[in-house]
């Protein structure tokens, strides 16, 4: 296939789905003649046959009667009348979409109209759109995580070319599942973060790496010549922490206290993390609960003013106008806080036997200053007492923080 805007980047001539294969060309002889040539090779080289009574083709709406005949006649085969559908979904999407999908709709219409009363009251619906976007935030995530990707590298050369998937925008002419991904775009970067390592590909001003408070980014004003600079630049290689000289130049207090307090691990790479899952993954799972709490307390919350506005204003919003409000309100709340989880104190037992140990440990977090303190206590196998520490916990910014950070103290 002849595609113009991968230009230098990858060419993807053949796209392999299951036994199936899928050619694209321009529609003239010349090139429907190099077609024919490679697939010869092919049955040559391979010992396998084309059997073209089992292959059509399709031709573009503005492709003239005559190139359509001649290209279906070099290569054997018949012209479908249409692209019809592979796996059960449509090969193309145009720009009549409810048109296209409209099948899907009957079909559930009729799926539900075959349930008996009793089966209805006694299924549970999810709410498809928040479980849609949760599947389009995980395509996201994998172009983040995952960048070497075939997928990945060809929506990067055609959409983002010369930036990062976090900077990508929509663009002109864009096409139905880019715009799709692109849906979840805002979702999926209000709740990354970067967890330092090397620092060698994070940038100092653009991406989120600080903790939350009062932002993810850093608040100094940029300097224009500072603009590409990378976080490795802050990283004293020596004693490979924050080098408290350049911090001190740069930043304003409040930016240095808090970098200051960010971990850094400079014999990894940087990565992205998800926010709200301990493990740092994304999971469609843990993205469609926490898109229904935030409706559910949206909901919640709505119903109750009005409730409020009926008592004491003699007036009853409708329903629908209830349920906008609340989904107003949710997405707005989204695009400026993030959702942090609480984990309860932790224990890190050992094996219950007569030759080992138990250590107990537990760290306390306090939001308002950021201070973060360990304590642990070392017991024999009978739970007699061996010995006991305690201590403040220095770059914890979080209570998760605090916790790993205790644990990583008892283990050393």
């Amino acid at each position: 296939m002849a595609v113009e805007w991968l230009r230098e980047h990858l060419l993807c001539h053949i796209c392999f789905f299951a036994d199936d294969s899928l050619l694209f060309f321009k529609a003239n002889i010349q090139e429907a003649s190099i077609v024919k040539q490679c697939l010869i090779r092919y049955e040559k080289l391979s010992g396998q046959v084309v059997n073209y009574n089992k292959s059509s083709i399709c031709f573009s709406r503005n492709t003239q009667g005559n190139d359509r005949d001649q290209v279906a006649d070099c290569l054997e085969v018949v012209q479908a009348a249409n692209f019809g559908k592979y796996l059960g979904l449509p090969s193309f999407v145009g720009r009549r979409k409810r048109v296209v999908f409209a099948y899907v709709e009957d079909k559930i219409k009729q799926r539900i109209g075959s349930w008996n009363k009793k089966l209805l009251s006694q299924a549970g619906f999810k709410e498809l759109r928040a479980f849609n976007l949760a599947m389009l935030e995980k395509q996201a995530w994998r172009f983040l995580t995952n960048p070497s990707t075939l997928a990945a590298r060809i929506y990067k050369a055609r959409y983002f070319s010369t930036t990062s998937f976090v900077d990508a925008t929509i663009g002109n002419c864009s096409s139905f599942c880019w715009r799709s991904i692109m849906a979840a775009h805002d979702l999926v970067c209000a709740r990354i973060r970067r967890r330092i390592g090397n620092g060698q590909t994070t940038l100092i001003w653009g991406h989120p790496w600080l903790p939350d408070n009062p932002s993810p980014l850093v608040q100094t004003i940029m300097p224009e010549e500072l603009r590409e600079a990378l976080v490795a630049g802050l990283i004293d290689p020596q004693t490979k922490t924050w080098d408290p000289h350049i911090l001190s130049d740069l930043f304003v207090p409040d930016d240095v206290n808090r970098i200051s307090m960010n971990p850094i691990s400079p014999d990894y790479e940087d990565s992205w993390y998800w926010m709200g899952n301990p493990s740092g993954e994304y999971t469609v799972k843990n993205a469609y609960r926490q898109e229904q709490v935030g409706v559910a307390v949206g909901v919640l919350y709505h119903i109750w003013r009005a409730r409020n506005s009926a008592v004491w204003d003699k007036a009853l919003p409708q329903p629908g106008q209830t349920w906008r409000r609340a989904n107003t309100a949710e997405n707005a709340y989204r695009q400026v806080h993030h959702r942090q989880q609480h984990p309860a104190p932790s224990a890190l037992p050992t094996a219950e036997t007569h030759t080992r140990l138990k250590c107990f440990v537990d760290a306390g977090y306090k939001q308002t200053t950021g201070d973060a303190t360990y304590g642990m206590v070392l017991l024999g196998h009978d739970g007699s007492f061996v010995a006991a520490k305690f201590g403040k916990l220095p770059g914890a910014f979080s209570p998760l923080m605090a916790e790993a950070l205790a644990c990583k103290e008892a283990l050393s």
